[in-house]
């Protein structure tokens, strides 16, 4: 499994700053001693800026002002500057080469859980991207995937893919799982926490609506494949105020009987909902469905 440097790239672009936290004792050119971190430090015009310890005022210094040591203590931060910021470009490099490909990850904890995550073409590791969560009811998330590619080359977002989330399994043992995988995927895919998205096929697209009320994120909407909101008389809770796009075949007898009762129920959580069709029966939309599907869900209000 490739292994993703997401969270590296973040703690190399954090050491890369050249602010420097560490106070120590500068001395200049007469002997005079002052405990300050430094802030800045330009070495084209030969100067530094520096904070004194406990203080919120900043004094710049010319270099020729400073003792010997602090010239030498200079020269070896710059250096190791240098070398962080070398390192996060390659991080970076790296990064920005999986755009339009899918890579494996798991879940730590004590359920671990493989999932999926496809990046955008074009994709640029320094920018945050809206995320779509994605559950399958046989639980292979890999597959999800496939049809909403072309909608996130076009629309810049980032999907994610979920195994093991399938039709007639634990569900609480499912509630835990995913308590572990959701930080999980926020602490390693760049991700937009304002923009955060679910969805699926079938019993998939249950879990979705489901989720969106257990775990409480500020989701934006559902990508809803042939589902539904539970069987007749039992209303599953939803977040509020999503936009919530139910992309049903026109066979799809089952599903497409419970779209009036589930507007209902999603228009009372203050929800925006869209019902779209396509040529087929219970089965995930094509790509250019999809797209159309999620173009609507990204036009919030």
């Amino acid at each position: 499994m490739m292994k993703f440097v997401f969270l590296v790239f973040l703690s190399l672009l954090a050491l890369a700053s050249f602010t420097h936290a560490e106070v120590r004792e500068w001395t200049n050119s007469k002997g005079q001693k002052i405990s300050a971190e430094l802030v800045s430090y330009d070495k084209e015009n030969a100067t530094i800026v520096i904070r004194k310890k406990g203080g919120d005022r900043t004094f710049t210094l010319p270099l020729d002002t400073l003792s010997e040591v602090d010239h030498e203590w200079l020269e070896q931060w710059h250096g190791e500057q240098e070398k962080k910021k070398e390192a996060e470009a390659a991080a970076l490099a790296e990064m920005n080469q999986k755009g339009g490909k899918t890579f494996p990850l798991k879940s730590d904890g004590d359920l671990p859980t493989a999932y999926y995550v496809y990046y955008p073409k074009n994709f640029d590791a320094s920018k945050k991207y809206p995320t779509l969560i994605m559950f399958a009811a046989n639980g292979k998330g890999e597959r999800m995937l496939k049809s909403i590619r072309q909608g996130c080359d076009a629309l810049g977002w980032i999907a994610v893919g979920c195994d093991t989330f399938k039709n007639g399994g634990n569900e609480e043992e499912f509630f835990k799982r995913f308590t572990d995988l959701l930080p999980h995927i926020e602490s390693n895919v760049p991700h937009d926490p304002d923009a955060l998205y679910m969805g699926g096929l079938s019993g998939g697209a249950l879990r979705a609506y489901d989720f969106s009320a257990k775990f409480d994120r500020p989701w934006k909407g559902i990508l809803a494949y042939g589902g539904w909101l539970g069987p007749q008389g039992i209303e599953t809770e939803t977040a509020k105020k999503m936009r919530v796009a139910i992309v049903n075949g026109d066979r799809d007898k089952n599903a497409n009987h419970f779209v009036e009762r589930n507007t209902e129920l999603l228009e009372k959580n203050r929800c925006t909902v869209k019902y779209i069709t396509f040529p087929g029966g219970h089965v995930i939309a094509p790509p250019d469905v999809a797209e159309q599907a999620l173009r609507w869900i990204a036009e919030q209000e």
